[in-house]
């Protein structure tokens, strides 16, 4: 049986909480160079926030991961304006993100 957090997550990445937002060029390489890292198995940007999708339920796991993309994914989002954050998400929960972190400020 599939974790409701899994569900909930796909849902979210699909239908973009209602939104029609529609990613800029800019948003889309973020994701790409995100996925690039292989740490994320899932990627979405919206409101100057990347949510992503880690293999982890634990927060350190989930903090680690977050600096190693924030630093892997560096020279993409210093193209980016305004401030940006990165929330890190496990499949195995769904209370809320397991890590947070600056991506651009």
């Amino acid at each position: 049986m599939r974790s409701p957090a899994i569900l909930f997550f796909a849902t979210l990445l699909i239908s973009g909480c209602g939104s029609q937002h529609q990613q800029t060029k800019a948003e889309e390489a973020l994701c790409t160079a995100i996925m690039d890292t292989n740490l994320a198995s899932q990627c979405r940007v919206e409101n100057s926030t990347a949510a992503v999708v880690i293999d982890s339920d634990d927060d350190e796991a989930g903090r680690e991961a977050c600096a190693k993309i924030a630093t892997g994914i560096s020279k993409v989002s210093a193209k980016l304006s305004g401030n940006w954050k990165l929330e890190v998400f496990s499949p195995y929960r769904s209370d809320k993100e397991t890590a947070s972190c600056p991506l651009r400020q």
